[in-house]
């Protein structure tokens, strides 16, 4: 009967050119951004701010390896890419978008899959602009390997856990001349602040972590990351564009600016009250770049948000965000709107290494350290773009990251670097590992020029003939 809902919902709205209307479904409207959208009565909007963004947790057929079915809403302003935010850590060309055109409106399709540790996550992205507004809907299916975190086999999902997705965005509608745009302009009061790319020397992942750690480092029950904190020579992020609007996070806009040479910003002019400061990391990352906010982390795939209150006239300074990048192209400036940042003493930054990816020759063992005296973490797979976060001083070991959390390190002569990897931080190699010793049985020597040859062993005559080995 789904099945032929969908079919018959789908003609229907192709002809009239209008969204679908599912008999019995819940509503989401979003009036800040002028759409909505459909979803079945028994999902759930998750806790969180509806006025941008939204999760939508959506019913699962029990008994299967699947843990949970959801949709997440996302709105993009700041003339970013309209793509899902989960393509950000894939690299170039490794997706493959598609344009369909569903109730006469536009829509760019991406779909990946992601794995770790016995977790499986499944995505399919629709994205749709209207005018400077992107809305990305990701429908995301989380399951576990049978056998690794459930206590025993279980039967795989159904194929049709899916059908729902098109359906939901058969029921997309922009919300014809009911979008409004707040404003918070014609008061004195400011706010300004900074944004930087946080840097540390050493891998996040590195274990045992060195003492003591490198300027730029903090260590804590996570690991090693960078300290939130300006150090002399860590490069200022310019040309990035920052949104404000009033109102409770998260909101993204409708004011915005861009960054100076020496990563200032400001918003002048603007009324007392709440106000939420936004920046996507989409709008700078580019494709397959990776990293996250120091200064500001957040849980929104790079979008991260900053709620303050002003009073009547106050000039708010020190709003400052922070990025640790893995890899990544320079910023390429963005055209300002709205609002000129306030001019700042000229800074030429120090530069960042563009996003540079390793290709291996073959399937390679990745290991923990610059050397085949390390461990082996992992395989990185022939033909596989990986970014690269590092190298040793001498350039013949590089260190890539399999994925946003794990890195480790290959010879730079197995594979292709995609550029000059000269300009590409010099990381710390972690601690040589210590040789586990080899147990010696000196008794299986029964000979004095055999026993004498181990250092570990000692020859004791029991007579003219014969003699015992054993342990020093």
């Amino acid at each position: 009967m789904k099945r032929l809902l969908y079919a018959l919902c789908g003609i229907i709205a192709i002809t009239a050119l209008a969204a679908c209307n599912l008999p019995g479904w819940s509503t989401y409207t979003n009036g800040a951004y002028g759409f909505r959208l459909q979803y079945p009565p028994t999902g759930s909007i998750a806790p969180g701010g509806t006025a941008v963004a939204a999760r939508i947790d959506l019913p699962i057929t029990p008994g299967t390896n699947l843990v949970e079915k959801y949709l997440e809403i996302s709105v993009i302003t700041d003339g970013s890419p309209c793509v899902s935010p989960h393509s950000l850590g894939y690299a170039p060309g490794s997706l493959t978008p598609t344009t369909l055109t569903i109730n006469g409106l536009t829509f760019v399709r991406e779909n990946a899959g992601e794995g770790a540790a016995g977790s499986i996550y499944e995505w399919v992205a629709y994205s749709t602009v209207s005018g400077s507004v992107c809305v990305n809907l990701t429908f995301i299916l989380h399951s576990h390997n049978p056998g690794v975190y459930l206590p025993t086999v279980v039967p795989t999902y159904a194929p049709s856990e899916n059908d729902v997705f098109l359906q939901i965005v058969e029921t997309f509608a922009w919300l014809t001349g009911s979008a409004t745009t707040p404003t918070a302009v014609g008061g004195t009061a400011s706010i300004s602040g900074n944004l930087w790319y946080d840097q540390c020397p050493i891998p996040l992942d590195i274990s045992p972590v060195p003492s003591p750690l490198p300027a730029g480092c903090v260590s804590d029950s996570y690991g090693v990351d960078a300290d939130g904190i300006h150090q002399p020579g860590e490069p200022f992020m310019t040309g990035i564009t920052v949104n404000i609007g009033p109102g409770d996070c998260p909101v993204g806009g409708p004011l915005s600016t861009v960054t100076d040479g020496s990563g200032n910003y400001s918003f002048t002019g603007l009324t007392p009250g709440n106000y939420c400061i936004n920046v996507n990391a989409a709008s700078f990352l580019g494709p397959g770049g990776v990293g996250h906010w120091t200064v500001i982390p957040s849980g929104h795939e790079g979008n991260t948000y900053r709620a303050i209150t002003l009073s009547a006239g106050e000039v708010l300074t020190g709003q400052d965000f922070a990025w640790y990048q893995y890899s990544g192209p320079t910023p390429t400036a963005v055209p300002s709107s709205t609002f000129t940042p306030t001019p700042a003493a000229s800074f030429t930054p120090t530069p960042v290494a563009a996003g540079l990816f390793f290709i291996p020759n073959i399937n390679l063992n990745c290991h923990f350290g610059p050397g085949l005296f390390y461990d082996t973490l992992d395989v990185a797979l022939k033909g596989t773009s990986y970014p690269i976060d590092g190298r040793n001083a001498t350039g013949d070991w590089l260190r890539i990251m399999l994925d946003p959390n794990k890195g480790c390190w290959v010879l730079t002569k197995d594979g292709q670097p995609s550029g000059d990897t000269s300009g590409v931080r010099v990381l710390i190699a972690p601690p040589t590992p210590t040789p586990t010793p080899v147990p010696v049985d000196c008794a299986q020597y029964t000979s004095k020029s055999s026993c004498s040859a181990i250092p570990q062993c000692v020859w004791t005559p029991l007579n003219d003939r014969t003699g015992l080995c054993s342990k020093k």
